[in-house]
């Protein structure tokens, strides 16, 4: 390790040691926060003046010269929000109110189609986050769920996803209410394409409503049962070994 690189380490930890520090005025905490809970997007941008109370950072408070990110345009702002990964847009969206618009913005043509893989290596709150920002503005969502999250993950999509018209879950085990809770939340499905080892009647029931729904692919595996025929709006379904054959 250089020792400048040392030195600033020993600062870091420095930082670490005090429960507040004074900036320009402003006092600021310093504390960890668990997993799940991590800055909530309504107040990222809170600071501590010295008489302790909590002041609202606004884009008109933050001096808008040539050295502030906030004198740049929207084009600008979404050009560096494109530049950035997944999980660095959602620090970015995080940051005040303007770069969530801008962020949400951008999701509109950017994650209108949503690979759930490139989530993969982000914590649970960042998840969170990044439903909330851009969750309105997804209609096709593919990948896999990990069965870790599967009820933290589908509550993000039941609250922030009410648009989306095709689901693609690979490998993704999930219990018959939960299942129920997703389908209702998404009244506009037109395509649904699941792999499930255990698929039974209760998930049938659960799509009973989904007027919509044009295509739908069901893959089992060892514990496939189900009724031979079944009806799903205007869906008529023969089961054939493991899988649905759809017949309109």
């Amino acid at each position: 390790m250089l020792l400048n690189d040392f030195y600033l380490l020993v600062c870091f930890l420095r930082v670490l040691r005090k429960k507040f520090h004074t900036v320009n005025g402003f006092r600021l905490p310093v504390f960890p926060i668990d997993n799940w809970n991590q800055p909530a997007a309504n107040n990222a941008c809170c600071c501590w003046p010295s008489n302790g109370k909590s002041n609202k950072t606004t884009d008109i408070a933050m001096p808008l010269n040539g050295s502030n990110m906030l004198s740049l345009n929207d084009d600008c702002l979404e050009i560096i929000c494109a530049s950035l990964n997944l999980r660095d847009q959602v620090r970015f969206a995080n940051v005040c109110e303007r770069f969530r618009e801008v962020f949400t913005m951008f999701s509109k043509r950017e994650y209108k189609t949503f690979q759930l893989e490139l989530m993969r290596e982000m914590a649970l709150w960042e998840k969170r986050d990044f439903f909330r920002h851009a969750g309105s503005n997804i209609e096709h969502i593919i990948g896999e769920i990990s069965c870790e999250v599967t009820e933290r993950m589908v509550q993000c999509i039941v609250v922030h996803c009410p648009n989306v018209k095709k689901l693609c879950l690979d490998n993704t085990a999930m219990m018959p209410d939960c299942f129920t809770t997703l389908m209702w939340s998404m009244p506009k499905l037109e395509e649904l394409t699941w792999s499930e080892l255990n698929y039974v009647d209760e998930y049938t029931k659960s799509m009973a409503h989904l007027n919509k729904l044009r295509s739908l692919s069901i893959c089992g595996g060892y514990d496939f049962r189900g009724k031979k025929r079944i009806q799903i709006g205007h869906l008529f379904l023969i089961k054939e070994k493991k899988k649905y054959i759809v017949l309109f």
